[in-house]
């Protein structure tokens, strides 16, 4: 009686995986792709890890490796893609027109460097002990 109940669990769930995969790979009618390589404006060498949201919607992706994305399923229409990297500046794309069944290639997206500035300061023992932070003095560059 086991064995029938294993096997019937099997039968059940292999034919849920191969629905799902018939889902999944059923061609996407009626809608366009966007792709592009996301450089550093400074180097012009490739960024990974970059986030490409379709503004406006849940779709996205992140750049591979040699700075390469693609969005597909876009449904006909007008998109603005928002590039996203921590320590860049965020770049909004101009206006972009997804036709359907075609491919829009951005070609290179460049993403500026953001530093963000900070203060440094230096203290000793006996300031903290004696005086609490609020005598802190600012760092001397020289030093």
């Amino acid at each position: 009686m086991k064995w029938f109940i294993k096997l019937l669990v099997v039968i059940l769930f292999s034919g849920h995986l191969t629905f799902a995969a018939e889902l999944n790979s059923e061609p996407s009618k009626g809608t366009g792709t966007i792709t592009g390589v996301v450089l550093d404006k400074k180097t012009q060498k490739p960024l990974a890890g970059v986030n490409v949201i379709v503004e406006g919607t849940r779709k996205g992706t992140t750049s591979g490796q040699n700075g390469e994305f693609t969005i597909s399923k876009l449904a006909a229409g007008k998109y603005t893609l928002l590039f996203q990297h921590i320590g860049y500046i965020t770049k909004r794309s101009e206006e972009i027109e997804v036709a359907t069944d075609k491919i829009v290639d951005l070609n290179t997206i460049p993403l500026e460097e953001h530093a963000i500035p900070y203060k440094r300061n230096r203290c000793d023992s006996w300031q903290l002990r004696h005086h609490g932070q609020r005598t802190i003095t600012p760092a001397d560059p020289d030093k």
